[in-house]
């Protein structure tokens, strides 16, 4: 599965807890996501924007988490197969 949305820092700290995600997403580690429908899963933070309506105290930013297998690996989607040969 393939999560993505938009979310909102806001506050003094709205930079700094925007970084800390790029810092995840530069670390190539895998984690723990939470979703509220779909429940706790293990991925990866594979794609991170700050979108262009921030500002330092309000940070609007973007994001996808793709979902690992039992292996630690991201599945390939079936819409990219002719890719993969």
């Amino acid at each position: 599965r393939v999560f993505t949305g938009r979310g909102v820092f806001c506050g003094e700290r709205a930079t700094d807890r925007f970084n800390s995600l790029a810092v995840l997403m530069a670390s190539g580690k895998e984690g723990e996501f939470y979703h509220p429908v779909w429940g706790t899963t293990t991925a990866y933070l594979t794609d991170l924007q700050m979108e262009q309506e921030s500002r330092p105290e309000h940070i609007v930013y973007s994001f996808a988490f793709r979902e690992t297998d039992e292996h630690g690996c991201i599945p390939r989607l079936p819409e990219n197969e002719e890719f993969y040969g």
